[in-house]
């Protein structure tokens, strides 16, 4: 069903999320033509108060009112797996995502992205190729995709009876400030958020940014091989509003459920042991309970092995961050 008040908003130019809200609007403008165009497009829309609005956005303050979409909205009630990235990305960041979508596979989950050029579209394309669901979040409304040169991405997206969103009207084109309004969608939806690594003026900021305003848990991948790339995410890293990623499997046995399935109904187990490394590190909690990192950078070892051993620690629930760069000994 297409509801009314989508058709109102998507056919005219001076109607508003705020003038529906209102019901302030013209009943007499003719929707026939957007009706045809969704009906035929088998595109669908759900507004605020309708039962399948995703509940997660209900959360946000400046919730869409209105989603578009096609295809499976169930999707949205799965745990999500949030992936956003630079578009100019490293041989390490397609590295690191792959292996995160192949650890995927043994887990009940999709993935959720914003089908940018770059770490997005890696995103989309490793989970198509892996057969795990995947929903792209549109910064624009879904008369572009036609002819757009992401036109058969999503065309494959849809093909396996996926999901698309998009929460503007029928004749929004891409702008630049349509973009950061999609990644507030993507920080709402999904439950875990990842990036593989982020310079100052990565665009994908802005998703992290609403990501921990929700308190959702947010994980990194710093790129030590090129700094430049990962300068942002080694300082987020360093204060603690982002986890370290480096043992892929223990996270997702922290965040998501096994899917019996795929692994034969064994759980997947964590190793028992710890390297020297890790192990140094649980001895310096065990001493005094409570460290933060800067404490720790100064008398203990450099920060490219102090982070996996952080993140292999808390994955395994031995300790917990207390406060942005705190760390307790449960």
């Amino acid at each position: 069903m297409i509801h009314p008040h989508a058709l109102i908003y998507s056919s005219h130019q001076e109607i508003t999320i705020g003038n529906l809200k209102e019901s302030n609007y013209d009943p007499s403008i003719d929707t026939s033509l957007v009706a045809h165009w969704m009906d035929t497009r088998e595109v669908k829309a759900t507004v605020e108060w309708d039962i399948d609005y995703p509940s997660k956005l209900l959360k946000i303050t400046s919730r869409p009112y209105i989603l578009y979409y096609k295809w499976n909205l169930d999707l949205l009630k799965k745990p999500l797996l949030g992936i956003v990235g630079p578009r100019k990305h490293s041989d390490f960041a397609k590295s690191m995502v792959q292996k995160l979508i192949h650890q995927a596979t043994h887990h009940d989950l999709a993935t959720i992205s914003g089908l940018a050029m770059g770490v997005d579209q890696l995103a989309h394309k490793f989970s198509l190729e892996n057969n795990i669901p995947t929903i792209a979040v549109l910064g624009w409304w879904f008369s572009h995709f036609l002819k757009s040169r992401d036109h058969d991405l999503l065309q494959r997206i849809i093909a396996n009876w996926w999901l698309i969103i998009s929460e503007f009207k029928l004749s929004q084109i891409p702008q630049t400030y349509t973009y950061p309004q999609r990644n507030r969608i993507i920080a709402g939806l999904a439950d875990v958020l990842f990036l593989p690594e982020a310079s100052k003026n990565s665009g994908s900021l802005i998703t992290v940014e609403f990501a921990q305003k929700l308190q959702k848990p947010i994980y990194g991948t710093p790129n030590l091989s090129s700094p430049s790339m990962s300068e942002w995410l080694h300082e987020q890293l360093q204060n603690g509003w982002v986890r370290a990623l480096l043992d892929i499997p223990a996270m997702f046995q922290t965040h998501f459920s096994v899917d019996q399935k795929s692994t034969g109904g064994v759980r997947l187990s964590l190793l028992p042991s710890f390297d020297p490394d890790t192990q140094q590190l649980l001895d310096s909690f065990q001493s005094q309970s409570s460290l933060t990192i800067s404490t720790l950078l100064q008398q203990w070892f450099p920060q490219e092995k102090i982070y996996p051993s952080l993140a292999r620690l808390e994955m395994e629930n031995i300790i917990h961050q207390q406060e942005p760069g705190i760390y307790k000994l449960l």
